[in-house]
C-alpha cells in the first residue's frame, strides 16, 4: 500500500492596502483660499450679468455667481475669510457670497436714495467696507449694517481704493475727470491727480512705493503717478482700446488690468514693460478686478499641496508616507492583498514570500515512492 505525503506551505495575505486622496477645497495655509486657487492665484471681475474667474496662469476660467445679480460693477475680496463682494448698479446694493460663488447674502441696499453703487473697497481688519456712488462714498460694517455717509459734493464714483496706512480712501471721479483722495473719516479731500484727466476709471495703489496706478478708456492707456499726483507716467500706451479695472500683485511685481474693447485681461510688469495676455473673454460691461495673488509657500513637487501640508513634500504621488514610505507606492499589483513594498512575491498573487521554491512556483511536496 502505497502512502502519499503532501508537504504544502501555508500563506496568510495580510491587507494593507491604502488609499490617500488630496480633499477638493483643502487650505493648506489656513489662508482661507483653497490650495488648487492659491497656487496659481485668480482673477475675479465683474461682466454683466455675472461674477467670473479665472487662474492667472489663463486656465480655468469660470462663472462664479450667474443668478441673484442684476448688474454687478465693483468688486473686492477678503480672501481670508473666503469671500468676494460686489456692487449692484441695477438692484442698487452690496451683496457677498464664497469665493466659489455659494452663499450669496444682500447686504445693503442704497435703492432709497435711489443712487447707483459702483465703486467698493474693503477694511476687514476693522470689519468695514467702502464703496461709492453717483453722489458719495459711504462705509458700514462688513454685514451691511450701521452705513453712514463718508463724503459727497456731486461725485460720480467710478471706482475706490484704501490706504490703510495713511487713512486714506482714493476714488475716481468721472463727472470731473480726476482723482480724489479724502480721510476714511470724511475729512481733508484733495484731488491729488486733478481735473482734465479724461476719465481715469480703474483705481489701484501700491502703498509701498507711494504709487496711484488708473486706466484711462479715453486715452487708451495706463498711468501712474506719486500718491501726491507728482511724476505722472504713461505706462502703457499702446494695444488698449478701453481699459478698465486694475489690480496689483505688488510683492511678485506685477498689474493687471481687463480691456473691454480688445476682450482681453493682461499682465504686464508695474513699470509697464513685458506686456502678457492672461485670458481672452469677451466682456459685456466694464470690468472691474480683484485680485489673489499666487502664495509665497511652495509646492515642491508640484502635487497642487503646500510643502507645510504635504507629508511627501518631493512626491508627486503622495502627501502621506502611507505604509510603504515617501517614493514607494502603496501599490498591490498582483492583487493578493499585501502591498508590494511588503510582499517578497509582489507578482504571484498566492505567496508573499519566496519559500522553498521561489516566487511563482508553489511550495508543495509529493512523496510518490510509497
Amino acid at each position: 500500500m502505497q502512502i502519499g505525503f503532501r508537504y504544502v506551505v501555508l500563506v496568510v495575505p495580510v491587507l494593507l492596502c491604502v488609499s490617500i486622496a488630496v480633499a477638493r477645497g483643502r487650505d493648506c495655509n489656513d489662508n482661507g483660499i483653497a490650495d488648487a486657487i492659491d497656487l496659481v492665484g485668480a482673477i475675479y471681475w465683474t461682466d454683466g450679468t455675472r461674477i467670473r474667474r479665472v487662474h492667472l496662469d489663463g486656465s480655468s476660467i469660470q462663472d462664479i455667481v450667474t443668478s441673484g445679480v442684476s448688474s454687478p460693477r465693483g468688486i473686492a475680496l477678503d480672501a481670508a475669510a473666503g469671500k468676494v463682494y460686489w456692487t449692484d448698479a441695477v438692484a442698487k446694493k452690496i451683496q457677498r457670497s464664497d469665493l466659489d460663488g455659494s452663499n450669496i447674502e444682500d447686504l445693503f441696499s442704497d435703492i432709497s436714495t435711489g443712487y447707483v453703487p459702483v465703486g467698493i473697497a474693503l477694511r476687514a481688519a476693522t470689519g468695514q467696507m467702502y464703496w461709492g456712488n453717483e453722489e458719495y462714498i459711504g462705509r458700514s460694517n462688513l454685514d451691511g449694517t450701521f452705513s453712514e455717509s463718508v463724503t459727497g459734493n456731486g461725485l460720480v464714483i467710478q471706482d475706490i481704493k484704501l490706504d490703510l496706512s495713511a487713512g486714506h480712501v482714493y476714488y475716481s471721479d468721472a463727472l470731473n475727470q480726476r482723482i480724489l483722495r479724502v480721510g476714511l473719516n470724511g475729512s481733508g479731500v484733495t484731488a491729488p491727480i486733478p481735473t482734465g484727466s479724461l476719465n481715469p476709471v480703474g483705481i489701484a495703489l501700491d502703498s509701498i512705493a507711494g504709487k496711484i496706478y488708473w486706466t484711462h478708456p479715453n486715452m487708451h492707456r495706463i498711468q501712474r503717478a506719486n500718491l501726491d499726483g507728482s511724476g505722472i507716467e504713461d505706462l502703457v500706451s499702446s494695444g488698449l482700446e478701453t481699459p478698465v479695472g486694475i489690480a496689483l500683485d505688488i510683492p511678485a511685481g506685477k498689474m493687471y488690468w481687463a480691456d473691454q474693447g480688445t476682450g482681453k485681461i493682461q499682465q504686464a510688469d508695474l513699470d509697464g514693460s513685458n506686456v502678457v495676455e492672461i485670458a481672452s473673454v469677451a466682456f459685456t460691461a466694464p470690468p472691474y478686478l480683484a485680485l489673489i495673488p499666487r502664495t509665497t509657500d511652495s509646492d515642491s513637487d508640484g502635487d497642487g499641496v503646500l510643502d507645510e501640508c504635504d507629508g511627501c513634500p518631493n512626491d508627486p504621488n503622495k502627501v502621506a508616507p502611507g505604509v510603504c514610505g515617501c517614493g514607494v507606492a502603496d501599490s498591490d499589483r498582483d492583487g493578493d492583498g499585501a502591498l508590494d513594498c511588503l510582499d517578497g512575491c509582489p507578482d504571484d498573487p498566492h505567496k508573499i514570500y519566496p519559500g522553498i521554491c521561489g516566487c511563482g512556483i508553489a511550495d508543495e511536496f509529493v512523496d510518490r515512492d510509497h
